[in-house]
């Protein structure tokens, strides 16, 4: 992958996700971050401007939509793969004014994690 991202930060309340998803990333060589909620991702995404942010949507007080609309406003280009375990999107957030580079819905294959991560880095 030509313009592969070096660092990954990656968002999630679920602990077991959290460090699933570290694990698997730091396997294929990313460095990577978490964060388990989106005030402490965008402190972890000013100070490391990671180049690639991997968030679920539904967190407690700092979900993965208002996390994407800040990175956004703030760096337009960044890469942002949302995440979900819900089979539906809220009406609200169908009605984005921002989008992200990708969704996966979970649970998903690593291998898909990957793939998608190729496909928004190239």
């Amino acid at each position: 992958m030509a313009n592969r991202p070096k660092n990954v930060l990656v968002v999630d309340d679920d602990p077991d996700m959290r460090d699933v998803l570290r694990t698997a990333l730091e396997s294929f060589g990313f460095e990577t971050y978490v964060a388990d909620d989106g005030d402490v991702a965008l402190e972890l995404y000013h100070r490391h401007k990671p180049e690639l942010i991997v968030s679920d949507i539904y967190m407690p007080r700092f979900d993965g939509i208002r996390l994407l609309r800040e990175i956004k406003k703030d760096s337009p280009d960044r890469k942002v793969i949302l995440i979900t375990g819900y089979s539906y999107l809220d009406a609200n957030d169908t009605d984005m004014d921002v989008t992200p580079d990708a969704l996966l819905r979970k649970p998903f294959a690593l291998r898909e994690l990957i793939r998608v991560i190729e496909s928004v880095s190239n």
